[in-house]
């Protein structure tokens, strides 16, 4: 499970700025946060997939860490997450700046099927408390070199983070209700192609492994003055072709629904 579920992070060489547009300050209210970031503010999930056993995450604000001369704050965990929330945060940075939070570190989404992802994002907007319903916070696009298993592969990828709607109050499926909270979806769309020899001939030809689709879909829910309280998360695939044809070992397809709920956290 922990294969399937865990998201491994590495720094990559190639760095995507996500920074927003700064033409246009947001208003902002400090004593307003939907993810805190005091040092030593706690949170703990139970995170459940569907026969497989409860386990149990915990993300904390670490100390100041300053990238291209901007402080930030460093998430850390005591234990390994298993869940997607603690997973994306760990050992990456946070910073406020005005209405909106921002991410800057490395994701390596691991998707279970020993398909590497690597991105490095820059000051990518996560959160915004003024964004309007359906507002894209911040986006990444374009196509990376992988070779799994020995075939080499074209991905092409898309990853974007949409403010949905405002709650004035969501009640969890374990009954507990929050207060002023904003959703929010993260997506992440994939695209396989490699390449294979005709046969008696030198020639190559495109073959797509894994049409265009979304491999990943996050909805998060995150409370006024608490952080993120409850996340729903799917994580799909179909292949367009017997993976066998072009020497992978891995299914043709796959799918695991993922809940993150908050137990327990201390915000200072």
């Amino acid at each position: 499970m922990k294969k399937q579920l865990i998201l491994v992070f590495a720094f990559a060489s190639l760095l995507f700025s996500c920074s927003s547009d700064d033409t246009n300050q947001d208003p902002i209210d400090p004593s307003v946060s939907y993810l805190p970031l005091t040092t030593a503010n706690s949170w703990d999930y139970e995170v459940n997939t569907a026969s497989q056993p409860t386990l149990f995450d915990d993300l904390y604000v670490g100390n100041d860490v300053v990238i291209s001369g901007k402080t930030y704050k460093q998430m850390k965990n005591v234990n390994m997450p298993s869940g997607l929330f603690c997973s994306l945060m760990r050992d990456n940075a946070l910073r406020q700046e005005n209405a909106k939070t921002l991410f800057t570190g490395t994701l390596n989404f691991d998707l279970g099927i020993d398909i590497p992802f690597d991105l490095a994002v820059q000051d990518l907007v996560i959160l915004d408390y003024n964004a309007p319903t359906n507002q894209v916070l911040g986006s990444l696009n374009g196509v990376i070199e992988e070779t799994i298993e020995g075939v080499p592969f074209t991905i092409t990828y898309n990853l974007k983070i949409t403010a949905l709607e405002n709650l004035a109050s969501y009640t969890t499926p374990d009954a507990v209700v929050y207060n002023d909270v904003k959703k929010v979806q993260v997506t992440l769309n994939l695209q396989l192609v490699t390449e294979q020899t005709i046969p008696g001939t030198t020639i190559t030809v495109p073959v797509t492994i894994m049409n265009a689709q979304d491999v990943v879909t996050a909805t998060q829910h995150y409370a006024k003055n608490i952080g993120m309280v409850y996340a729903n998360d799917v994580i799909s695939y179909n292949l367009a072709i017997d993976p066998a044809v072009v020497g992978l070992a891995i299914p043709q397809s796959g799918n695991q629904v993922i809940t993150e709920t908050l137990t327990t956290y201390n915000i200072n």
